[in-house]
This record gives C-alpha cells, structure tokens and sequence, in this order.
C-alpha cells in the first residue's frame, strides 16, 4: 500500500529527510577505507620493492568525522623514498580530480624474513661457530641493513657483548677476533732483498686480522 507524504508524520518525515541527506553526503564524499587501502597498498610496495617479502602493511583509522569530496579519479599515493619502508611510515594520499585535495595516512609495515640467530647463550668475546647458529623466522618492524642476514658473514666474529639465545644478530654486535692484545710481546719482522730481520716488540694496542 502506498502512502501520502501528507499522511506521515512529522518526525517520520524528519527521519526520512535526515536519512536521505546522509545517503547524499556518503555518495559525495571519498570513502575513508579507500584512502586507508591505497596507503596500505604504497607502503607495502614500497616495502618489496626494498627486497621485503611477506609484508604486512596496517594504516592507522582514520577520523571518522573527516569528509573528503569523492574523486572522480584514481587516488594517487606517494611515499618518502628516502625514509624506512618498516615499521611506523607516513603515505601520502591524493586526488587529482575536480576537487582535489590531499591527506597523509600512517602505516604500520612489518616483513617476515629468516635470520641467524644464536642456539644458546654466549659471553662477550666468545667466536661464533656454524654449530651456534641457526635460522629462525623473524617479524621485523626496522630495516634490515644493520641485521645480519647470512650466517656465514658471522661465522668466525667475535661477539662484542653478551648475547642472549634467539636474538637476532647486528654488524656492530660483532667484529673481527683479536688476534694481539695491548702489551702483548710479538716479533717484528722486516726484509727487502732477500734479507730478513726479526726483533722483539710489545704491542701498543689491541689487534684483528686486517
């Protein structure tokens, strides 16, 4: 049965027309998980284009109150190529269209790569064996260029502190081992010509390979 406009109440009618406005203003204004997906979509990319796999990329919400006029373009997203691609990164987000504007969106990026890390606990100056290490699926939030990815790159490091079982390694947790130590005697050679001269000497200073 169809009824009259006339025949509704009041406040029904202000309903309606409350109803009707919203379903207007949602037609015309961008909708906020779009923004959120074109953020999370750049950082991602970013991410692997960096040599990440397995990325994780998750905005923050956005305002709910915020009203953006809906493009009537693609969005257009940009990224600092310059910043971390992991952990807390900021993605610009833009409309080109007839009412453009543009918003900032922060992400939240995670990769899971495979690292060495340690199978039990060792002191400060222990030399790492291939025995002490193992692989070990990591989440990581930071750039990976001060984690240690290949085990053999470890093998043979001294450790600079201790270290605890699991933890993955850094290159300025561990360095080449001491080979001479500070006022340790050591024998000096020289020669030139098929002459060779030794002599005893004490060393100045601590010593590595190199």
């Amino acid at each position: 049965m169809i009824r009259s406009l006339a025949s509704v109440s009041p406040r029904a009618l202000l309903f309606l027309t409350t109803l009707a406005c919203q379903g207007v203003a949602q037609a015309s204004t961008q909708p906020l998980q779009d923004i959120a997906d074109a953020a999370a979509h750049a950082a991602r990319t970013a991410a692997e284009l960096r040599g990440f796999e397995q990325v994780s990329a998750q905005p923050r919400p956005l305002d709910s109150r915020l009203r953006l006029a809906l493009c009537s373009e693609a969005l257009n997203t940009e990224t600092n190529p310059n910043a971390s691609v992991l952990g807390r990164t900021s993605v610009g987000v833009r409309c080109e269209g007839a009412e453009p504007w543009a918003i900032y969106v922060r992400v939240e990026v995670t990769a899971t790569v495979e690292l060495p890390v340690l199978r039990t606990a060792l002191p400060r100056g222990s030399i790492v064996q291939a025995s002490d290490l193992e692989l070990r699926t990591r989440s990581i939030d930071t750039d990976h260029a001060s984690l240690v990815r290949d085990p053999q790159l470890l093998i043979g490091k001294a450790l600079n502190r201790n270290m605890a079982p699991g933890e993955p390694l850094r290159y300025n947790q561990v360095s080449a081992p001491r080979l001479i130590e500070r006022g340790q005697a050591v024998t000096l050679i020289s020669g030139r010509g098929g002459l060779q001269v030794r002599m005893q000497g004490r060393a100045d200073g601590h010593a590595a390979v190199g």
